[in-house]
């Protein structure tokens, strides 16, 4: 991601400025990456050099001021975002039991939450607090982490951000990496989501399909109780088998509902969310905007489902 284009999105000047070295020193590994693959077997000295740069950028205390201007906002998920982000990284720093790939995991996925959200963030309170009566939120969750990402997931989830940044009706909460906990907090934090997109993967097998969240797999069952006191006007499972994950049928709380029978491919996932959002950020109508990207659709039977 491009700084400036980053950056720009910030709105609070104070912010922003914490968040450019936090930014500058993350983005490189996020953008250009280590081959993750392989990253169980990353060199000792490839750990230490990354818990040097740490230090030498100041991003612990970088982080520390960032949550001390967060805090003033009174927003509990974005402080839980750079909670998560603080504790990984100070862990990295100051004990030899946690400088190791897998804790290093944890800190960019932990950076790629915080990062990806903050932009949006007071749109987002400003609809929870009701100061902004007009404006509803669009929660859009990538199940994937970056590692495991083979579906475009969390390509998907930027993209729908960039497309809806000129709907004034809506605000955009991306979500990367979503565990359970975190989709659980989610809908006890925030009252106000008209619009739930998820992307990523779901499986199984004689007819009990889960969604597959970083931390572990989620049933209807489980799905529906987190959701069952929200009242979605859209409904957007983009993953394999979300027409037997709702038991082939309508989500009961949910006006409309785009559905995939059996597996989908990647390309096709972001490719059908791709011609959506272009007309839905315009119209905001779900029917036009469905049509569009079925005829669009590069998938071959196309097995979307619109109920």
């Amino acid at each position: 991601m491009l700084e400036k284009d980053y950056i720009s999105k910030i709105k609070d000047e104070k912010i922003k400025e914490t968040m450019l070295p936090i930014f500058k020193f993350f983005e490189p590994y996020i953008d250009n990456g280590h081959d993750r693959k392989s990253k169980k077997s990353l060199e000792k000295n490839f750990i230490d050099e990354y818990s040097h740069g740490l230090k030498n950028n100041n991003i612990k205390q970088q982080i520390s001021s960032l949550r001390k201007q967060v805090s003033q906002k009174e927003s509990p998920l974005l402080d839980s975002f750079i909670r998560s982000l603080q504790k990984n990284t100070s862990d990295f720093i100051s004990n030899d039991k946690y400088r190791n790939p897998d804790k290093l995991e944890k800190i960019e996925y932990s950076y790629l939450r915080l990062s990806r959200a903050l932009p949006y963030i007071d749109g987002v309170e400003e609809v929870i607090k009701r100061q902004d009566i007009n404006k509803k939120v669009l929660l859009s969750l990538s199940l994937v982490d970056e590692e495991h990402d083979r579906v475009k997931a969390n390509k998907e989830v930027e993209r729908i951000s960039q497309l809806m940044e000129g709907n004034s009706n809506y605000v955009v909460l991306p979500i990367h990496g979503c565990t359970k906990k975190l989709f659980k907090k989610i809908f006890e934090e925030i009252s106000q989501i008209d619009i739930i997109h998820i992307a990523g993967h779901a499986g199984g097998s004689n007819g009990n399909i889960m969604l597959e969240f970083v931390d572990g797999n989620m049933g209807f069952k489980g799905f529906y109780s987190a959701t069952q006191h929200h009242q979605f006007s859209l409904a957007f499972l983009n993953c394999c088998f979300t027409f037997e994950f709702t038991n082939c049928s309508k989500m009961p709380n949910a006006s409309a509902c785009i559905l995939h029978r059996e597996a989908v491919q990647g390309d096709v996932a972001y490719n059908f969310v791709e011609y959506f959002f272009q007309v839905f950020s315009i119209n905001e109508e779900i029917r036009t905007s469905w049509k569009f990207a079925i005829y669009n659709s590069n998938e071959n039977p196309r097995k979307y489902l619109l109920y």
